[in-house]
């Protein structure tokens, strides 16, 4: 169609359009022929050249929000890979002789691993255009198809990262490899781990171990009480995971959202749930009795005590007065990990389980440190406390008093030296705490821990108490008689419950989404809070030490598995910062995501979702979905060099839409129109497509090879050498397309719906005359911009004119 009959229309704009997000789409490079003589007629003249080509398509796996994370070592979109779930491949358009798989990164990662049992990361033809990856190690990779006609070499990145999913959204067999990994960490031994899975390996023992030994230091808690709390056990909890990956490379440690747990007034789903995936234990159970004889219980081994022939010789600084591996505090005679499921039968909004109103509280907090010292409370602290919970000859008057607060008591009185611990007992001694005042002596209480400025800087509301609730608090902590006990979820010794793993991963995920929603909420500095407009500390524990373990700069107790500077996955001990840094999704450095970040369950989030970039695609998106499908097509030999061309940044600046925006799919309509970023493509190598409606969009996305303009969008009678204008033919470099700018109203589709564009109405018409008299300038244009483009790293690199054009009317 003649151009100068078409006027480039601009669409009116909608208001109320959302800027979309960016669909990755498959591209097709073909490789034309030596180009046949034309005929005289344009109706009926010849091809330029025969085009063959494939393309090559990559199915998700794994199930993760990919679209949440930017990646520093990204190259462009990626396709997920979770370890050990087969990606599906395709070729379509030829046959496929030969498949390849290379890490994109120029080292192996430096983690500990289970060695020769490791599987290694594969492709699997599958027939003659179809084949599975499977890779077992983050990282990024490439995945290559040479087709068997054209030698073509298509090519599409695969993102391999652990994928956490919510403890009820796992498959069948997902949970099933989750707790038999779980099974072994609880009843192997490390040194006998390391012998049968390497390195990587570490029991459940060693990581209560340490867990204690940060809880039970008498002068402060390490790991809990402080601006530390989420940094160190998300720690912890990678730590954890890569010892279940030991075992089995598949395993990814899932989350437990607890607030799916209790909507309204129903706790009905916990005692369900709970049976199924680590033991017995539900809230009805009206005598207090310990109750975990169900479930992955029945396949765990009592708690260590000291004595016993599996009990490791460094693990004596962290047992009670029994000897068994629990807080010192924790004056429980019994073997078994204890669960009471309650507080003495009450439940009220300090001790009660997390809704999702105390997570929404948490995601509008200010900064930082608002964050970090909220979340230990309301959203998680309770779910120890009701899991835990206080059993056997439980006064009802204490859980009127507050289990909570009793419990967090005998802590802090403990550490001021107002109640011993005792050093040794057995069936022949009982075990009861020793305080150095009788719980009668109430001036003496008052002056020394209820109305102390030490105890008072660590627990404010002490001072709000009653004189009878200061009175059960004591004859429970001091009285000779006392029997009753507390799970393992209430004290440090939690790790031992099996249900404690799933739980700090919710945390991290809600930090997460915090950063995605508010990515500035971070700007207080560390250890800063405004908490009724007075500074806040590092940790509640500041009046009697130095808070280690809660600063900025303090290592986490635990090792970290981490994306360094060089592209490669280390493992080392992270400081808070550096901790909470990593895990940030606009700046991601970790191993593992998560699967999504929906909360069907909380009405009030979702004006939260919708304030994430990209949340489209988190409603849309499915498993088995391929919106985050990139494919690369590359020329082999032309792929193994990296270079920089001198167009780009003038000509092809990759942040402008090609062709000024322009669609391409209604060119072929004849019609010149502008296109919206609502509804925009990229293709592999960033270059953005803008169309006028979501139909030509989508249209573009199936067959984009059949839209995308010829020469670059660059003049093509420029390019061919008989321009006068610019009459350079093969003398032509890449930095003389400056010199060479369109009119996007100056354009032309032949009859093989291959669209070219001119500098403007008169070198159109002196192009289509010569061809109509038997001069074939698409050949000559043709093969002068393959000449230019041949240095380039990859033909699929091509650059495409963004920025260099004469002035119209958009």
């Amino acid at each position: 169609m003649d151009s100068e009959r078409v006027m480039l229309v601009r669409r009116r704009r909608s208001p109320l359009m959302m800027v979309s997000a960016v669909v990755a789409i498959s591209l097709l490079i073909v490789i034309g022929t030596k180009p046949q003589a034309r005929g005289s007629s344009l109706n009926k003249k010849g091809e330029a050249a025969a085009y063959y080509g494939a393309s090559l398509s990559a199915e998700e796996c794994g199930g993760g929000a990919l679209w949440a994370y930017s990646i520093p070592d990204a190259q462009g979109s990626e396709v997920l890979a979770a370890p050990g779930c087969p990606v599906k491949l395709h070729v379509a358009g030829d046959a496929v002789a030969r498949w390849g798989l290379s890490r994109v990164w120029s080292g192996a990662a430096a983690i500990p691993g289970p060695g020769d049992r490791k599987p290694q990361s594969s492709v699997y033809r599958e027939g003659e255009s179809f084949a599975t990856a499977t890779l077992w190690e983050p990282g990024l990779y490439r995945i290559e198809a040479t087709t068997a006609r054209t030698g073509l070499v298509l090519s599409t990145l695969l993102r391999c990262l652990y994928v956490r999913k919510e403890v009820r959204d796992m498959t069948a067999a997902e949970r099933a490899a989750y707790l038999e990994a779980l099974e072994v960490v609880a009843t192997t031994s490390t040194a006998r781990g390391k012998e049968l899975y390497g390195p990587g390996y570490q029991s459940v023992g060693d990581l209560v171990v340490r867990h204690l030994e940060g809880s039970g230091n008498i002068l402060l808690d390490e790991l809990h009480d402080g601006l530390g709390f989420l940094s160190q056990h998300s720690a912890l909890s990678n730590e954890f995971e890569k010892s279940l990956q030991a075992i089995d490379p598949s395993v990814a440690l899932p989350y437990w959202d607890f607030t799916r747990d209790r909507v309204g007034d129903d706790m009905a789903s916990i005692a369900l749930l709970n049976p199924e995936l680590w033991g017995g234990g539900g809230e009805n159970n009206e005598n207090n009795e310990n109750e975990n004889d169900k479930g992955l219980f029945e396949a765990l081994p009592t708690i260590p005590r000291q004595g016993d022939a599996g009990f490791d010789p460094k693990w004596g600084v962290a047992t009670n007065a029994y000897g068994y591996l629990r807080s010192p505090w924790n004056l429980n005679p019994e073997p078994r990990v204890a669960r009471f499921w309650g507080l003495c039968g009450v439940e009220d909004e300090t001790t009660g389980w997390p809704r999702c109103e105390s997570h929404r509280l948490a995601l509008e907090t200010r900064d930082l440190g608002s964050f970090l010292q909220y979340i230990q409370g309301p959203p998680h602290g309770t779910v120890h406390m009701m899991v835990g919970g206080l059993g056997l000859e439980c006064d009802p008057g204490l859980g009127k008093a507050s289990t909570l607060f009793f419990k967090h008591n005998v802590q802090l009185m403990w550490r001021m030296g107002l109640v011993r611990m005792p050093t040794r007992c057995g069936s022949d001694a009982p075990c009861h705490y020793e305080c150095v005042r009788g719980p009668q002596d109430d001036a003496w209480w008052h002056a020394h821990y209820f109305a102390s400025g030490t105890a008072l800087r660590v627990f404010p509301g002490l001072a709000e108490t009653t004189r009878t609730q200061r009175r059960v608090v004591l004859d429970a902590a001091c009285g000779p008689a006392t029997k009753w006990r507390w799970g393992e979820h209430a004290g440090a010794d939690s790790p031992w419950d099996p249900s404690f793993w799933p739980m700090h991963p919710t945390l991290d995920r809600l930090y997460q989404f915090k950063r995605l929603i508010d990515p500035d909420f971070s700007t207080t500095p560390w250890g800063i809070v405004n908490r009724t407009d007075r500074p806040w500390v590092d940790c509640k524990w500041e009046p009697m030490s130095s808070c280690k373990g809660h600063h900025a700069h303090d290592l986490t107790a635990y090792v970290t598995t981490y994306l360094d500077d060089d592209g490669v996955y280390k493992a080392r001990a992270l400081t808070n910062q550096e901790m909470l840094d990593a895990a940030d999704p606009r700046a991601y450095r970790l191993d593992y995501i998560y699967a999504s970040f929906r909360w069907d369950h909380c009405h009030d989030f979702q004006d939260l979702l919708a304030a994430i970039p990209g949340m489209e695609k988190e409603r849309r998106w499915t498993p088995t979905s391929s919106w985050n499908t990139p494919i690369k097509a590359q020329q082999s030999r032309l792929c193994d060099a990296h270079g920089v061309y001198a167009a780009e940044g003038y000509c092809d600046s990759r942040a402008l839409p090609v062709v000024e925006g322009a669609d391409v799919v209604a060119y072929r309509d004849g019609s010149a129109v502008l296109g919206f970023s609502e509804y925009a493509v990229t293709l592999e190598g960033s270059y953005t497509f803008w169309f006028s409606s979501a139909a030509n969009r989508d249209i573009f996305v199936v067959s984009p090879h059949r839209f995308v303009p010829k020469l670059g969008g660059f003049c093509a009678f420029g390019l061919s050498g008989a321009d006068p204008v610019n009459p350079y033919g093969d003398r032509l470099t890449l930095s003389d397309l400056h010199n060479m700018p369109v009119d996007p109203t100056s354009f032309w589709v032949d009859v093989n719906g291959d669209l070219y564009f001119f500098r403007g109405r008169e070198a159109k018409n002196m192009f289509l005359d010569a061809i109509n008299n038997g001069t074939d300038l698409i050949a000559s244009a043709t093969a002068n911009w393959l000449r230019l483009i041949r240095d380039l790293p990859c033909v699929s690199d091509a650059i495409f004119n963004t920025n260099c054009f004469f002035s119209y009317n958009l």
